[in-house]
């Protein structure tokens, strides 16, 4: 029987037969001439049978499981017990072989089994809800942390290099952000005595500080904005590494312009030209322009509750969503938007910064106070360390005197 001829394919892919439980006695699967045997009377050498170990365990339960030492092997018998309905369909219920079932070690066998299908990937709603007052948040946060405004906006679209899997694109941008902190961290400022130099760390060191969004759209399919402070004069050559970076990542030989994008864009040049603004005001308008822009699949529905009378208001209106809702595709990745851990809620928290939106001040979530308070801040810290460094050099003189 074509039973009896892939037992007979299993125990050659096994080169012998592997011992399972029947009724608590330790038998082998059938061998080649058909008829099963004890483990202990196989006349297999005993160093290709893997016995089971049933000790302490009921009969029953221990019956009906083998473990075989060839993965593929694991995957066919597996497979004909999951499936032995449809397999043997054409049979009577009496006449249907008798399978037993694999231990499996870990579920990662079964994902694995190259005879299954491959099961669709659940998918969500990609409409934004709570991540947009993080989002913000996060934002507010690196102008009074850092005195970062948010000057470039990068555009992946991952179809173009290649990858179709959510997750897969979502642990690339990981592993891109990662990459790109050490990138930024190199040059003045780093604390680091070097022999030599390159145009790299020619530049100035900066914290890699970015928040971004996953997006679905019906032509681009899969994407992702990012938001992020590029420092002015190293801002092409980061844009080079970029697209290198994540070609490679993505494991396609070369990513063209519009697969990595970043904004905004000199016309002329075709080069990035991060936005400064001729007043701070004007970068700042900027970047929240940007927020808006990438928030804008935020859903209608949507309220948050007000920390000062505790009235409920639909978020768009808050954050004053001029345009209307664009509804995105659904998702199987399973977060949508995020930022860096130096500006997360764990950083806010330990800085004690509470931002506007969490304190109610929603008037005025857009005029970019927190730059002067971070100027205020360091202002103050440089008059603490000036009278630090007085209060030392007249230690100094005291000690040094002599009467």
């Amino acid at each position: 029987m074509l039973n009896d001829e892939i037992s007979n394919q299993i125990n050659e892919l096994m080169d012998g037969p592997t011992a399972f439980a029947d009724a608590g006695e330790e038998r082998c699967l059938p061998g080649r001439d058909g008829a099963p045997e004890t483990a202990a009377q196989s006349s297999v050498p005993t160093d290709s049978v893997r016995p089971i170990n049933f000790a302490g365990r009921p009969a029953h339960a221990a019956a009906g499981k083998i473990v075989l030492r060839d993965t593929f092997a694991r995957d066919i018998a597996q497979y004909r017990y999951e499936n032995q309905k449809t397999l043997f369909a054409h049979l009577p219920r009496k006449d249907w072989p008798r399978l037993v079932r694999v231990r499996l070690s870990s579920q990662r066998l079964l994902k694995n089994n190259p005879f299954r299908s491959a099961e669709p990937a659940k998918c969500r709603a990609s409409m934004l809800c709570s991540e947009v007052s993080r989002l913000y948040s996060a934002m507010a946060f690196a102008m009074w942390q850092y005195g970062r405004v948010m000057n470039a906006h990068l555009t992946i679209l991952w179809k173009l290099l290649g990858v179709t899997d959510h997750k897969k694109a979502v642990q690339i941008l990981s592993k891109y952000n990662h990459e790109a902190a050490k990138w930024l961290s190199v040059g003045d400022g780093d604390n680091v005595v070097r022999s030599r130099f390159s145009r790299r760390s020619f530049g100035t060191s900066a914290p890699h500080v970015f928040v971004y969004v996953h997006e679905q759209a019906q032509e681009k399919g899969f994407h992702t904005h990012e938001l992020m402070c590029v420092p002015l004069s190293r801002a092409q050559e980061f844009v080079e590494w970029s697209r290198d970076c994540l070609a490679r990542l993505s494991g396609c030989a070369r990513a063209d312009e519009a697969a990595v994008f970043f904004s905004p864009a000199s016309q002329k040049r075709r080069k990035f030209r991060p936005y400064a603004g001729a007043r701070e005001n004007f970068a700042v308008d900027r970047q929240w322009r940007w927020f808006r822009y990438l928030t804008k699949s935020l859903d209608p529905d949507h309220r948050e509750r007000s920390p000062i009378d505790g009235a409920w208001h639909v978020a768009r209106d808050l954050f004053q969503m001029t345009k209307p809702f664009m509804a995105t595709g659904p998702v199987s990745c399973r977060k949508l938007a995020g930022c860096s851990e130096n500006i997360a809620p764990g950083a806010q928290r330990r800085a004690g910064f509470v931002s506007k939106f969490e304190a109610g001040d929603w008037a005025d979530l857009y005029n970019g106070s927190e730059l002067d308070d971070h100027r205020a801040f360091m202002a103050a810290l440089a008059e603490e360390e000036l009278a630090q460094a007085s209060q030392a050099q007249v230690r100094a003189i005291l000690e040094n005197l002599v009467i």
